[in-house]
């Protein structure tokens, strides 16, 4: 078990040290090291562009709402409401998809684990990895969900007990910080129960579409009989670059 969950923890800094590698050494388009973006948003003329993601407009005036929506400055890979959003590819390192890096401050001033594609036991969440279920990416409308283990390789998730709503949940990609604040959780459900990764979660409070992080974990770790599950939204967003430090 102690084997286990040593060799996740240094293969968890090995792919933080090399996804923030590859971040920094690869400018994005039309902009120079350490200076903003000319151009953060995407053009209605890029809607058609290879590897476009399309962001579904919010309801109309006047229909039941969400979650107050975040307050957003314009940054690579994050449009407007009914634009289109264009986010870099995950980042390969370690034979994986790497997305971004999740921080949690609640569980650690200095707590992160790098968040990968999938949750394949052997390939991502055995590692000490935070895995993404098949469901929206970091600031996209619909429910960002993801998993790690509780107990054992590396555990990330051993105390999400912790989390208290209010608490901030921090997505940082190649290009952008996004934060989500803890609304409700934690919940306790069967393995089985996936209306909780849901676009719009059941069990959550959310009534309607929104931009939405579910995080989830077996418990209690001994047993892992159940699953705990946390939710919260989109508040915020900041664009990242080489050295900047984490929002608060």
């Amino acid at each position: 078990m102690w084997w286990s969950s040593d060799r996740a923890h240094q293969e968890q800094e090995q792919a933080i040290s090399q996804i923030e590698r590859k971040w920094d050494q690869v400018p994005d388009s039309g902009t120079s090291s350490g200076k903003p973006p000319v151009n953060a948003t995407e053009s209605p003329s890029d809607q058609n562009s290879p590897g476009a993601t399309q962001v579904p407009s919010e309801p109309p005036p006047g229909t039941t709402q969400g979650p107050e929506p975040p307050r957003t400055t314009p940054v690579p890979g994050f449009s407007a409401p009914g634009q289109m959003s264009r986010q870099r590819p995950g980042t390969r390192v370690q034979g994986g998809e790497a997305l971004g890096i999740l921080h949690i401050p609640r569980l650690g001033a200095r707590w992160r684990v790098p968040i990968f594609e999938g949750i394949s036991r052997a390939r991502v969440l055995n590692r000490g990895f935070v895995g993404h279920y098949p469901s929206a990416r970091p600031g996209e409308v619909g429910n960002f969900a993801i998993a790690a283990h509780s107990i054992t390789h590396g555990a990330p998730f051993a105390n999400l007990n912790r989390l208290r709503p209010g608490d901030r949940i921090h997505v940082e990609t190649s290009t952008t910080w996004f934060t989500y604040e803890t609304v409700s959780g934690p919940y306790l459900t069967s393995p089985r129960n996936v209306s909780v990764v849901a676009p719009i979660p059941r069990h959550s409070g959310f009534k309607a579409p929104g931009r939405y992080i579910t995080l989830t974990t077996c418990w209690p770790p001994i047993t892992s009989a159940k699953r705990m599950i946390f939710w919260g939204h989109l508040v915020d967003t900041h664009p990242r670059f080489p050295n900047t430090p984490r929002p608060q």
